[in-house]
């Protein structure tokens, strides 16, 4: 992928080869001895990486971490500058208003087990969770467009009360996501509900108006004339090889980051995805437990409603340490991941003392946690 120029592509295959290492060295007491002594693997990732460093166009050696456009636009890794995400500017979407509070969007975990960290002094210590640094990250991208932001709090008990279908045993807590974006719209004020995993956070500063229009679930005018209810991130899944002897990555969607629109059919097939695993042939029942739980289910529900899901959009837009939009760590969860976000939040923090005249600027004045974490860093 890299000798052809599938930078992207390759980006994420180390990614995802850094994550299974990690996680197999973990498991398997022998795994690391049997690695060290594995030349061939090394010397493919060598390769890898030479290929990438010659390409990259911000330089040889010198890795892209570029996090935060203040004055607009998403971070490209293969550039390593800030662009628009899409062809049509961010400015032409919104000519026609903001959606401000009639986006709500949701992000937690439930059963109480992650509290967040409300010390400011504490949330730039090298040990904090990352949902903690997460939920900061998003809730700012949020108040910057004027969103609504919310992390529901659920006990154990609630927690229980929110999964029990009456049968055994119980479904695994990834199944709240659904019933929470449920609870969710419910409240018709909503016109747009968005869903990111704790893992996950906004590194774009373009407005959702962008991706919604670009995805078809939202008219650049701004009416309601829009035919599509809902927008997936896409995940990448067992790869297949072409004809050509070429590997290509086959994308699955994936709930880590969705959309959707607030409409009578949204809500009804939010509530046939939940019901799907209890049908009566069974088929999908064991994934009320067994992986991948919820997002089995979706995969073989949504990909069948082209006219009313978004194609799948491609993997670097919001998956991946590198995603453009939105970033999602999968997987292992190691103190690099919250030192970057932590950075991430840093970035947003110092705008007004580095970039004064930016939007993130201004909001970051008028933010009481976010002034006071700046006082704290000056």
């Amino acid at each position: 992928l890299a000798r052809v120029e599938n930078l992207h592509e390759a980006y994420m295959y180390i990614t995802l080869v850094e994550a299974h290492l990690a996680d197999l060295t973990s498991r398997v007491a022998c795994a690391q001895n049997s690695l060290l002594v594995t030349p061939h693997l090394w010397e493919i990732l060598g390769y890898v990486e030479e290929e990438i460093q010659a390409k990259a166009p911000h330089g040889f050696g010198r890795p892209c971490k570029l996090s935060f456009c203040p004055y607009g636009g998403s971070p490209d890794p293969a550039t390593c500058t800030c662009r628009p995400l899409y062809d049509k500017p961010a400015d032409q979407v919104t000519s026609h208003g903001s959606l401000s509070s009639s986006v709500c969007i949701i992000s937690t975990d439930p059963g109480g087990d992650r509290p967040l960290e409300e010390n400011v002094s504490l949330l730039m210590d090298k040990d904090v969770r990352f949902w903690s640094l997460t939920h900061q990250l998003n809730r700012l991208y949020a108040k910057l467009y004027g969103y609504r932001f919310r992390r529901p709090e659920l006990g154990p008990h609630e927690l229980w009360s929110m999964l029990h279908d009456g049968r055994a045993p119980p479904r695994r807590v990834q199944w709240s996501i659904v019933r929470l974006v449920q609870h969710e719209l419910e409240d018709r004020s909503c016109r747009y509900v968005v869903w990111l995993d704790s893992d996950a956070y906004i590194a774009s500063s373009e407005p959702l108006e962008t991706v919604l229009v670009q995805h078809g679930l939202l008219n650049a005018s701004g009416d309601t004339s829009a035919k599509r209810l809902f927008l997936f991130a896409s995940a990448a899944t067992k790869p297949e090889m072409t004809q050509d002897g070429i590997v290509r990555p086959r994308l699955n969607i994936s709930d880590h980051f969705m959309v959707v629109r607030n409409t009578p059919a949204a809500r009804q097939l939010m509530m046939q995805w939940w019901q799907l695993p209890l049908a009566k042939d069974g088929l999908l029942e064991r994934f009320r437990s067994d992986l991948f739980l919820e997002q089995t289910v979706m995969n073989e529900f949504f990909p069948q409603m082209s006219k009313l899901v978004a194609p799948t959009p491609p993997l670097i837009h919001f998956e991946g340490y590198a995603g453009m939009y939105a970033r999602h760590a999968g997987g292992i969860k190691d103190q690099a991941l919250a030192m970057s976000l932590r950075d991430a939040l840093l970035d947003r923090i110092r705008a007004p003392l580095d970039f004064p005249d930016s939007p993130w600027a201004s909001m970051v004045r008028n933010d009481k946690f976010a002034s006071e974490l700046l006082s704290v860093l000056t």
